[in-house]
């Protein structure tokens, strides 16, 4: 999984408006003009650190999963709903272009189906299917099996350390075994733990 950042923009805006009573002093106007240049790059430099302020707190919002506040049961019921007689054979978080999304792909005896969902509005973002062999498929992913993702981040957490943070993650049928793959991140660094859904057991951590 590809961690990417969620962007957030944050704009700020200064009026200042100067009244004066009586003639005008020209004399006056530079000192003027030069508190005017201090206060406008004072601004500017308090709205890049804002914006770098903004842009952290969204980018600990998206790690902890505050951001994706849609219930992840939704969007597995949705896939159901569009296509009822198909098998869901993953289920992931991801953020793209920084948002999160639900994607979840599945398959029936003809097709292959895949949708995004977006984790905060729940809007479908994108409904795809093409014609595939499938008959060689056997993955069938439960909406209870999706419970096991928070247990599982929480041991990741505690295994890296302090400062991790909870980031993307996946559950899917591997050499057949049901696995959820986790991503914990610190600044620019993350690990990834890839753990046996049905025994609970570690298989791989991948720094």
């Amino acid at each position: 999984m590809n961690k990417k950042i969620l962007m957030a923009t944050l704009g700020l805006g200064l009026a200042l408006t100067l009244t004066a009573c009586g003639p005008k002093n020209e004399k006056a106007d530079a000192p003027n003009a030069k508190n005017n240049a201090a206060v406008e790059a004072s601004a500017n430099k308090n709205a890049s650190k804002n914006k770098a302020d903004a842009q952290t707190k969204e980018e600990t919002a998206i790690n902890k999963g505050a951001v994706a506040n849609l219930d992840r049961g939704i969007a597995f019921d949705g896939f159901k709903k569009i296509h009822p007689d198909a098998k869901v054979e993953s289920f992931q978080l991801e953020v793209e272009d920084g948002k999160a999304y639900y994607k979840v792909e599945g398959y029936d005896a003809k097709n292959e189906y895949e949708i995004t969902v977006d984790a905060v509005t729940g809007e479908i973002v994108k409904n795809e299917s093409k014609a595939e062999k499938t008959s060689d498929k056997t993955a069938d992913i439960q909406l209870a099996m999706l419970e096991s993702i928070d247990k599982f981040m929480e041991e990741a957490l505690k295994d890296a350390g302090q400062g991790y943070e909870a980031g993307e993650y996946e559950v899917e049928l591997d050499n057949g075994k049901y696995v959820v793959n986790v991503e914990v991140v610190k600044g620019k660094k993350d690990i990834t733990y890839k753990y046996d859904l049905e025994s609970g057991k570690l298989i791989e951590k991948d720094k």
